[in-house]
């Protein structure tokens, strides 16, 4: 009989680390400051322009548009959802009038992060799309990234839009997969 309870003490033993070791991986190390859905993470506006000659454009032509797009980050996907405006802008720069598509305005809310906490959300530009030489701008692309951090790693979600609201396809460091 005792030889019996002393095999059967190991297999109680292993299963209460299993379930110890299950227990902790499930709860105790998921990142306690993850950012919960819908959750305003980026809000950038032209006045908001690292370009100062189309901080005061005026804007034509209005158009909105709110959709959820899927970016990879160390092959997990999270969902943003997008809200934009664009827009034609008129402005002068260099002493000549300008009047091209932008990105007027963006914002994203978290709607599946992933246990990510995301943060310090920014845009530059909006600046020219590259150009044939000797002709002149008629669109722009504006940079976004935003952070993405978990306890022992920091990302980036990084997006390019073009001047009607649609988005570049991505680099290295975050995927966009086609929702």
């Amino acid at each position: 009989m005792r030889t019996s309870l002393l095999l059967k003490a190991p297999r109680v033993m292993f299963a209460a680390l299993g379930l110890l070791a299950v227990t902790l991986s499930v709860g105790g190390c998921g990142n306690k400051n993850a950012t919960p859905a819908g959750t305003k993470v980026l809000d950038w506006s032209i006045a908001n322009s690292d370009r100062a000659a189309i901080k005061t454009a005026t804007v034509d032509a209005r158009k909105t548009s709110d959709r959820v797009e899927t970016f990879t980050i160390a092959n997990e996907d999270v969902k943003l959802k997008l809200h934009i405006e664009t827009g034609t802008a008129k402005y002068e720069e260099g002493g000549k009038p300008m009047q091209v598509s932008s990105v007027t305005a963006v914002t994203a809310s978290v709607e599946d992060g992933k246990d990510y906490t995301f943060t310090a959300g920014a845009c530059r530009g909006p600046n020219y799309a590259t150009l044939t030489p000797g002709t002149a701008p008629g669109d722009t692309v504006l940079d976004c990234l935003i952070h993405a951090d978990k306890p022992k790693y920091q990302m980036l979600v990084t997006f390019q839009m073009k001047g009607d609201g649609s988005l570049v396809p991505q680099n290295a460091g975050t995927t966009l997969k086609a929702n």
